[in-house]
């Protein structure tokens, strides 16, 4: 079975679910650690916009903002009366607050996006980057809690991954393939000629490639089309299936089997010869009908009635052949036999063996 392919470009804008993803990410970051002994902190992360980048399947989202700090530090602690207490009285400190211009604060993730054989987006998020860019020193301590601070806003950040694969992952171009695939069963009306039954057999897809905000990819489906020349109710509906991950070649590539009823080709036929005159010798004959059918497994009948100047039934047989170059169908090695009362034409129809 010689199996047709054709590829269909599909492309998928992001901009709403971008804009669903930045509205899903808080826009403020809290958290604290205030143990007893040693440093002890509270910091606040205020974000600005995310900023999206594409690259081939990947998507790089880039969030800054100002941190502000409250730092604290004891260097030991003792128990007492069941209390933890500091030793020493507690010193404290802050940066990027009370009136400081805030830290600046760069944070990134990566993204890789696929299309699933279930045809819905397939998300994997990584936070890369966590980055103050003037991290806070503390003389009277000589200690720069940059590392830590770091560390926490890191943790609270990889909480957002899963957040931000779940909205990726919600979109499916399921439903609009399930139509397209629905149509392609449809029979494509070709006039006079019949029907073309497409018959999608199978699915593909090619890997996602983003650009503009947009994401795109390449769908490639086999078919087994056929033409009918009756319209069939018979013809057996598929559902869409699950898809395979292959690479895609840009292929448009039909070939189509024709299935033709002796009834249709007769009636096109019939359209095509009926009172149509021939004229023979200044003598004209006109085509009444004309009908075919099957002489052997190779060779095609036609029967052919005429009236006018003479009455009668010519029977043509030949081996039909299809010209590849021209696209038209051809009666090779032709010969024919001729009833008529008419003795004139009996005796002398070897006359118009050339015009017929």
């Amino acid at each position: 079975i010689i199996v047709s392919t054709i590829t269909l470009p599909i492309e998928i804008d992001l901009k709403e679910r971008l804009k669903e993803v930045e509205s899903q990410v808080p826009l403020k970051f809290q958290g604290a650690d205030q143990p007893c002994a040693g440093l002890g902190y509270s910091y606040v992360f205020e974000r600005d916009p995310i900023n999206f980048e594409f690259q081939k399947n990947e998507v790089f989202f880039s969030v800054s903002g100002g941190l502000g700090l409250d730092v604290n530090y004891c260097p030991g602690c003792h128990s007492l009366f069941g209390e933890e207490r500091c030793i020493t009285p507690r010193v404290y400190g802050s940066c990027g607050k009370k009136g400081e211009p805030q830290r600046k604060l760069i944070t990134k993730f990566l993204t890789s996006i696929q299309l699933n054989k279930n045809f819905r987006l397939e998300a994997k998020t990584k936070l890369t980057t966590v980055k103050l860019i003037d991290p806070c020193q503390f003389s009277f301590m000589k200690i720069n809690v940059t590392n830590e601070i770091e560390k926490t806003i890191q943790n609270e950040l990889v909480k957002q991954e899963k957040e931000i694969d779940q909205q990726i992952s919600s979109v499916s171009i399921r439903p609009q393939l399930i139509s397209a695939w629905e149509e392609l069963q449809r029979p494509i009306t070709l006039y006079d000629l019949g029907y073309l039954y497409l018959q999608p057999k199978s699915i593909a897809f090619d890997n996602i490639n983003f650009q503009n905000q947009k994401a795109t990819s390449n769908l490639q489906m086999t078919l087994s089309p056929t033409v009918l020349t009756n319209k069939k109710t018979t013809v057996k509906k598929t559902t869409l299936p699950t898809a395979m991950q292959q690479p895609v070649s840009n292929k448009f590539e039909l070939y189509i089997d024709v299935v033709a009823t002796y009834d249709s080709l007769n009636s096109l036929i019939n359209r095509s010869l009926k009172g149509k005159p021939f004229v023979i010798d200044k003598k004209t004959i006109y085509i009444d009908s004309a009908s075919l059918f099957q002489v052997s497994l190779d060779t095609l009948g036609v029967k052919v009635s005429f009236s006018g100047y003479a009455k009668g039934v010519m029977y043509f047989k030949g081996l039909p052949t299809l010209d590849t170059l021209t696209q038209q169908l051809r009666v090779t090695n032709l010969s024919y036999t001729l009833s008529t009362k008419s003795v004139l034409l009996n005796t002398a129809k070897w006359l118009y063996t050339d015009k017929i």
